[in-house]
């Protein structure tokens, strides 16, 4: 049975939170201690003070970074059970389990398609930043696949369809910094993705190299889905079947498109009855 990669920062501090967010309060009493108890505890205390302190003054830079990740957790974990509300226990539990599942199975935990759509509203993005980096922080590392909306059919590499694209990405990359979160862009996948052959929809072959290395890493991987044919020359992709061929390849434990109205429609701006069930099956 797979087990919880306890030596990382987001499982220590998501258990300990998990305990003391679900733990009652202690009585009033035990609050307050009397002249005796402070006189009894005031020399173990100074003790494990100085300790620290020696401990602080070999290594302050280890310990102003443990230090700030540890609260960089506890803000993340608050925002979560803030917005998802519920018992924190619950939280706990599930937040473990998607650890374990994503440590044990997968390079990746999940892949996420964001539509253009999203962008509209610097809210939405704030909120995908933040959900992003709460990831990255629990150890569950995702993969983020830019998409365009289907207005934008006709996208070639270098018109202003393209533009706008990576003009997307920088906008959530900075997102990403201010909430901590580390970044590795992929611009041009160039090196990553492959169509193969002239069918419709295109074949389109996924090197993971690059991207395990990148998860390794410690990073979060943004691919715009720019990528080669086999006459070696750039070529614009559809987000779509560029997010279901690294989920082919990654085997995540989740995939998610993200947009405004829900779905995964096509160019006519619809919902497939059978897109899922035929395209994107494996």
């Amino acid at each position: 049975m797979a087990k919880v990669n306890r030596g990382s920062s987001g499982c220590r501090v998501m258990m300990a939170a998990g305990k003391y967010l679900s733990s009652p309060a202690p009585p009033a009493s035990s609050r307050t201690a009397g002249p005796q108890q402070r006189d009894m505890l005031r020399a173990p205390r100074q003790h494990v003070s100085d300790s620290v302190g020696h401990f602080s003054s070999q290594n302050p830079n280890t310990d102003r970074h443990l230090a700030a990740s540890r609260n960089l957790i506890y803000r993340d974990i608050k925002a979560f059970l803030n917005e998802v509300g519920g018992d924190p226990r619950e939280a706990r539990y599930w937040l473990q389990q998607f650890q374990r599942a994503s440590s044990s199975q997968s390079p990746a935990f999940a892949v996420l398609e964001v539509d253009s759509s999203v962008f509209e509203r610097r809210d939405m993005v704030q909120r995908l930043a933040f959900g992003l980096s709460f990831l990255q922080r629990m150890d569950m590392k995702p993969v983020v696949v830019m998409g365009w909306s289907g207005s934008e059919e006709d996208c070639v590499v270098g018109s202003q369809c393209s533009k706008a694209l990576v003009e997307r990405s920088q906008q959530l990359i900075e997102m990403l910094h201010q909430h901590s979160a580390t970044v590795l862009p992929f611009f041009s996948a160039q090196t990553i993705l492959l169509q193969q052959g002239s069918l419709a929809p295109p074949v389109i072959a996924v090197d993971t190299e690059l991207l395990q290395w990148s998860l390794d890493c410690g990073t979060i991987p943004i691919v715009c889905p720019v990528g080669r044919d086999e006459q070696q020359r750039s070529v614009m992709m559809d987000s779509i079947l560029v997010t279901a061929a690294v989920s082919r390849a990654l085997q995540p434990h989740k995939v998610m498109f993200l947009n405004k109205c829900g779905g995964l429609r096509c160019h006519q701006n619809k919902v497939p009855h059978n897109s899922v069930m035929f395209h994107f099956l494996w």
